[in-house]
């Protein structure tokens, strides 16, 4: 995801690192997490980034079971790297580092979820998300 350049100038902001056909989520090296994406099974991935807090931290989670906390020292706080702009790219970056995926849906809030809302988001259905959430950008 290239979050902070829409012109796709610079390193994406979060990616899927793949290693024998499990995936891990993050940024700068740190992919490992206690759950991992499966190549050819679909997955819910929610992302948390809370950069207001004195340890601005990127909460990851696969299919509601939390993958890991990322603490972000590069690009942090309310108006940084991990800020939203108008918009935002999906499965790019600058230098090629991407493969082929599929999306069913996406949802956006303007507030970060607890681990209890992530994990009552479940894992992937046929069925879209819920959009009665709190919070949902619209």
């Amino acid at each position: 995801m290239q979050i902070d350049d829409a012109s796709n100038q610079d390193d994406s902001d979060l990616f899927t690192s793949w290693r024998d056909g499990r995936g891990g989520v993050g940024v700068s090296e740190n992919y490992d997490g206690d759950v991992m994406l499966e190549i050819g099974k679909w997955h819910r991935l929610a992302i948390v980034v809370d950069m207001l807090g004195d340890h601005p931290t990127i909460r990851k989670y696969i299919d509601g079971v939390k993958h890991s906390d990322q603490v972000e020292a590069r690009g942090i706080g309310k108006d940084g790297r991990y800020s939203l702009e108008p918009s935002f790219l999906l499965f790019t970056d600058d230098s090629g580092e991407t493969l082929p995926g599929a999306m069913n849906s996406l949802q956006l809030y303007d507030r970060c979820l607890t681990s209890t809302e992530v994990r009552a988001l479940g894992g992937p259905s046929s069925m879209r998300l819920p959009i009665s959430n709190p919070g949902l950008v619209r």
